[in-house]
């Protein structure tokens, strides 16, 4: 009985994290489908246009966690995350450069 509670209570667990996981994502994805896709050309939904200069999402993907947010604190894009909450920021972070990127 309590080996199938407990297997019950670690499930629940591991998916509310999945869940946090995911609408963190989601607002991560929001944030940046407002404020980058229209330069950085909008590779979530497939749709074309941007700026040629700015790179895909997925190029961002391949940059160091350290570079995107220079960029987006103190670099060219700093504008654009201007008035962002501190979380948003941190989940929009999490979407352009997952936690297991360079």
């Amino acid at each position: 009985m309590f080996k199938h509670l407990s297997v019950f209570v670690a499930a629940l667990v591991m998916g509310s994290g999945f869940t946090l996981a995911a609408q963190q994502h989601q607002s991560g994805e929001a944030a940046y489908l407002q404020r980058c896709a229209p330069c950085h050309i909008n590779t979530v939904s497939g749709e074309g246009g941007g700026d040629e200069r700015a790179p895909t999402l997925e190029a961002i993907g391949f940059m160091s966690r350290e570079r995107v947010r220079t960029a987006l604190t103190s670099g060219s894009m700093r504008t654009h995350t201007e008035g962002l909450e501190p979380q948003t920021f941190k989940e929009l972070m999490l979407f352009l450069v997952p936690d297991d990127s360079p």
